[in-house]
Parts: structure tokens; C-alpha cells; sequence
């Protein structure tokens, strides 16, 4: 079990490893079910405008050390919006560089809107199986009083984001958003075997 977090860092570097262990144990049930098994590792991206993100990436490798095989790819924003694409990874993460360099938060230009955008879009796309934000806590990540926004030009709820609760310290002050691509959209109850969605039903009746 792992300690509460005593720093913004730590607490979002165990939200992340939450992630990563709750994937990895979803990956083997999938492959015991599979008829094909293989053995793989676990590729974890991560984005952030902040020289700290080295600090997340050793703290993950030295926790999951002899237990996973994770490989840890680090892009600045400005990076990858700009890459193309070259493949898909396991787990994509944008962290917000005030939240570990203990900056004060500016107001999002229309350029970092653009940018965070982007970002989601592309991780969501192209890039991730499953795309995690964590923004500070304030008008332009959610709160409160907007907890559904980013800001008024788009919503991180419309793009298909979900707000995740985070293991909080006293210093934590950041909220994490999440897509997951295979349910971010739940089935609604009449599409199912039991009604029209039957083939079996197809002819027999009339509504």
C-alpha cells in the first residue's frame, strides 16, 4: 500500500501509478481471456512543460522496478503538438507544469487554450488507449464554480473527459481528467439483444 502523499509530485506521481497498476491487471484478465497470450510491457507517455517530469518518470520507474516492464517516453507541449504521429501508447499524460514547479498560475492565453486543446485531442485520437489531464484548480481546469469547463471556448467534458477523484495532500491542488477509450461512452439500456438491437427480433415486430 502506498503512503500518503506529502507533496503535489508525489500525489500526482501515485495517482498515476494507480492508473498504471489498475491497466496493467485490466491487460492480463484480457489476456488470460485472449486465445493468443503475449507477454508485454507497459508504454506510458508523458507531456508536460516542466523540467519535474523527470521526476515523475524515475519515481514511476523506481516503483514499478522488477515488477513491470515500463517503458516512459517525455514530451514538452510545444513538442508534441508538433510531432506526427509514430504510435499508439497505454497510458497518456499531460501534467501542468505550476502544479510541481510551485509557480503561481497564469491565466490561459488563447495560444495555451489552443495548445491544451490539442493536446487532449491528440492523445484522445491518436496517441493514448487511455489520456489523463491533471490542471490546476481554478476557472480554467474546473472548480466549483465550472467544474464541466476549461474555458469558454471548449469543455474538457465535451471532448469526452471525465472528472477522476485524486489522493490529495494538503498541498495538492489539481483535478484529473480522463479518457478512457473504451467507456467513455456508456450503452444506453435499449441497445441491447433484449430489444431492437435483436437480429432475432428483425420482422417480427412493429413499434
Amino acid at each position: 500500500m502506498m503512503s500518503a502523499p506529502t507533496s503535489q509530485l508525489e500525489a500526482l506521481t501515485q495517482h498515476i501509478a494507480q492508473i498504471i497498476t489498475h491497466l496493467v491487471e485490466q491487460q492480463t484478465v484480457d489476456s488470460d481471456n485472449a486465445s493468443n497470450k503475449t507477454a508485454a510491457g507497459f508504454e506510458l507517455l508523458l507531456i508536460s512543460n516542466t523540467d519535474h517530469t523527470k521526476s515523475v518518470a524515475k519515481a514511476l520507474e523506481t516503483g514499478f522496478k522488477d515488477k513491470l516492464d515500463l517503458a516512459i517516453t517525455t514530451h514538452s507541449p510545444q513538442d508534441f503538438v508538433q510531432i506526427n504521429f509514430n504510435k499508439r501508447y497505454d497510458l497518456g499524460c499531460f501534467i501542468e507544469g505550476s502544479l510541481i514547479d510551485n509557480q503561481p498560475l497564469q491565466p490561459l492565453t488563447p495560444l495555451d487554450t489552443d495548445t491544451l486543446k490539442l493536446i487532449a485531442t491528440r492523445l484522445r485520437d491518436l496517441f493514448a488507449e487511455q489520456s489523463l489531464l491533471f490542471l490546476a484548480v481554478s476557472g480554467h481546469c474546473g472548480g466549483p464554480d465550472k467544474s464541466d469547463g476549461v474555458t469558454d471556448k471548449f469543455s474538457l467534458n465535451d471532448l469526452g473527459y471525465t472528472l477522476l477523484p485524486i489522493t490529495e495532500s494538503a498541498d495538492c491542488n489539481s483535478h484529473c481528467w480522463q479518457f478512457n477509450l473504451y467507456d467513455y461512452k456508456r450503452q444506453p439500456d435499449w441497445l441491447n439483444a433484449r430489444f431492437w438491437a435483436n437480429p432475432e427480433n428483425f420482422d417480427k415486430y412493429r413499434w
